[in-house]
This record gives C-alpha cells, structure tokens and sequence, in this order.
C-alpha cells in the first residue's frame, strides 16, 4: 500500500482538485492522509466531507505548527510499505503511482522512485520537467554515489520531497523526518537523504502537475533569504563515505547564491555554515572555501552574478549525468 501523505494549510482554492487527483489513482492500494495544519478558510470541512466519501482517506486536524510539523505526523500515521508526499496545490497524473509501483517491480529493493514534474511556462525550476530537461539520468541508480550525486547535482532530480515513492521503514530506519520551523525544509531533507540513500529508480515521464501560484514560497524573495538558514544544518549534516560530494554540493549551493544577483546575500550571511564545510572539507575544498571568505578580491566583486571558481578548488564528484544530444 502506499500512503499519500498531504499537508495543507488554507488551501480551498486548490484542495479539490488535488484529492480528486489523488482519488482516481488506477493504482488503488493506497490510502490518504489529510494533515490540516489548523486552516481558517473552510478547507477542513472539505477534508472530512471528502473522507466521508472514500474510507481511504482519513483527516487529521491539528493546529497550526507548519509544513514540516504536518508531514512529520504523517510520516507517523502511515501504514503504507511506501510514502507519496503531495501538496495540496498540486496535481497527480492517473497513472503517477502505478508507474513508480512498476519500477518497483523491476528492481525490488528500490529505496526511491521519482518521476518528472509538468512545469507551468518560465518556472525556475525546468530540470525537473522531464520533457524540458536539458539532461538524461539512467532510470535505475544502484550504486549508493550515483543516487546521492543525481540528488545533491541540483540538475536532474527537483528539489523537492513530492512526487517521489519512499520506503517508508527506510524512513524510519535513517529518522528522515523534516526540520520544523523553517521554508525551504525539501532542500534540507534532500540533502540528508544524500548521505543515506543506495538506490533510486526514475520514471521516464512527468507523473505529475507543479502548481505555481501567487503567494505560494516558490514565488516569494524571502525563499532566497533563507538560504543561510538552512545552509547551517546542511553543513552539520555532511559526513559519511560521502563527506567530500556533499561538502562540494553545499560549498557550490552557497557560491551560487551569493552569485545570484536577485538574491541579495553576500558571504558573511553564510560564514557559520562555510567555517563548518572547511573543517570538513578536503585540502582542495578548504583552498576554495578559504579563497571564498578571505580572498582579496573587493567584497564587491565576490558575488557578482556569474563569477565562478575553478572547479578544481571545489572538487568534481564522478558525473552520470549526460547532456541530451
């Protein structure tokens, strides 16, 4: 069974067209979990009338503690041998689940299966529309480094928990649970399951509808904001066989942010998180990182758009990824 974990807060504009999306799975097993996150516009009377249309879906109402907090209950409430997480904005193609189920049935220890992402016109985000993307990846990743790097290469996989199938005892086995209290908590999660992922399948298609809107954190500054925030956690994260992949990930993440000329941020915003990364990082990293923060290159001109660093001060982890002729 799989286990349709989605988190909602005020969502009464969107909410039915998801469930019903979610409803009409021609993969049936499965059951959803309605996490209302203390909504005020009505949106928890559509739960419970939805749930007491189908006995699949069963409505938890708590107050409101955050997406984090809301997907952290779901996670305990599940029965399913898989999780999906969905948004409440968001939309499943009928045949989303069935197709991840079908990569399971090839490779049957599977941990992850991903699909791809219909994107609405000139979102930010078009490495993770399968049609759009500018790159290929083998849609089986067996090997621990090739799964950790498609997730921490930013190029390939979105970055993003939803539409994706996970075990859930490997859940729980590796305490996955989401940072509350914080935006942008995907990245945060993504990046520790890095550091414990073996394999990952992807379906070679869109599986499902990214909805953009006005107002939601994808179209919001303070999204940028936050980087430094989570940048922290990640540093403390890095560690493991893997160390050196996820020290040049973050170390390349936060160069790249300071680089962004609609971002704002300067290095001093992430000097916590970089001084973690250099007592972490290997001679070649510790050279960049150092060249980053005490380089004497005008403050100005350490994060002007498109400046980059050799990648050999960073380190260059293995690449499966291929450029789609």
């Amino acid at each position: 069974m799989i286990s349709i974990v989605i988190p909602l807060y005020n969502s009464l504009a969107y909410l039915d067209r998801t469930l019903e999306s979610a409803v009409n799975q021609t993969y049936t097993d499965t059951e959803i979990i309605l996490v209302d996150d203390g909504s005020t516009d009505g949106s928890a009377a559509i739960c419970d009338l939805w749930a007491s249309k189908d006995p699949r879906i069963r409505v938890i109402h708590v107050p409101n503690g955050g997406v984090s907090y809301a997907r952290n209950i779901g996670i305990r409430e599940a029965r399913g041998e898989f999780i999906y997480f969905l948004d409440s904005d968001d939309l499943m193609y009928p045949h989303c689940l069935e197709m991840m189920m079908e990569r399971v049935k090839e490779h049957p220890d599977v941990e992850v299966v991903g699909g791809g992402c219909k994107c609405p016109e000139g979102s930010p985000i078009r490495f993770c529309d399968y049609e759009q993307s500018p790159y290929s990846l083998s849609q089986y990743l067996g090997e621990p480094d090739q799964a950790a790097y498609a997730i921490l290469c930013r190029r390939s996989v979105a970055v993003m928990v939803t539409n994706r199938i996970i075990r859930r005892s490997f859940i729980l086995d590796n305490s996955l649970f989401f940072i509350e209290g914080i935006i942008n908590e995907d990245e945060v999660w993504l990046f520790k399951l890095s550091g414990c992922i073996s394999s990952m399948a992807i379906v070679p298609e869109n599986t499902m509808v990214y909805v953009v809107h006005e107002g939601s954190i994808m179209t919001s500054q303070f999204r940028y904001q936050n980087y430094p925030v989570i940048a922290r956690p990640m540093a403390e994260m890095a560690g493991g066989s893997r160390q050196a992949m996820q020290v040049s990930s973050l170390f390349l993440f936060i160069f790249n942010q300071i680089c962004h000329k609609e971002t704002g941020l300067r290095i001093y915003d992430f000097s916590d998180s970089l001084r973690i990364l250099y007592s972490k990082g290997t001679r070649r990293q510790r050279m960049g990182i150092w060249l980053l923060m005490h380089s004497p290159m005008p403050q100005s001109f350490r994060y002007v758009h498109g400046l980059r660093l050799p990648k050999k001060l960073v380190g260059k982890p293995k690449v499966w990824l291929k450029k789609r002729p």
